[in-house]
């Protein structure tokens, strides 16, 4: 079942993390730390201009978190940009992804968004997730490169 996630899922939410900032490879940046998720997680949850969805199968074993912003080519332009979709590797192949992405777009419309971004790391299988995003309707408009300081 996907859902809107709520507090009482936020120690779940943060064990995932655990799993996701390993697959990602952001242990390049900063160790993995479960109150800097918490606190970050709980922003999330506050916002009116974020939202964050679970799939729930008896207990959370996926999330989607995104944020409305202005697109940075046009202040007018309201777009959802996907910072976290994880699938615990036990779950994976079951559909929750596409469930998961599928609930971001409706948010993004009930929001006013013209568009949705979503993303992968070089350390996540851009190449499947690429052929994820676009059988549901995603085109590749970009790709960043980040330099670590």
């Amino acid at each position: 079942m996907i859902r809107l996630a709520t507090k009482d899922d936020l120690p779940a939410m943060v064990a995932l993390t655990e799993a996701f900032h390993k697959a990602a490879h952001l242990q390049r940046f900063a160790p993995w730390e479960a109150s800097k998720w918490e606190s970050w997680l709980t922003d999330v949850l506050a916002s009116d201009q974020a939202t964050c969805i679970v799939a729930d199968d008896e207990g959370v074993v996926g999330m989607a978190v995104a944020g409305v912003m202005p697109a940075y080519w046009n202040n007018d332009v309201k777009l959802l940009r996907e910072a976290v979709l994880f699938v615990d590797p036990k779950h994976t192949g079951k559909g929750i992804g596409t469930e998961l992405i599928d609930e971001l777009v409706d948010y993004a419309k009930s929001t006013g968004c013209q568009a949705v971004s979503v993303g992968t790391s070089q350390a996540m299988n851009p190449r499947s997730l690429g052929k994820l995003y676009r059988k549901l309707g995603f085109t590749l408009e970009e790709k960043a490169y980040i330099r670590r300081l």
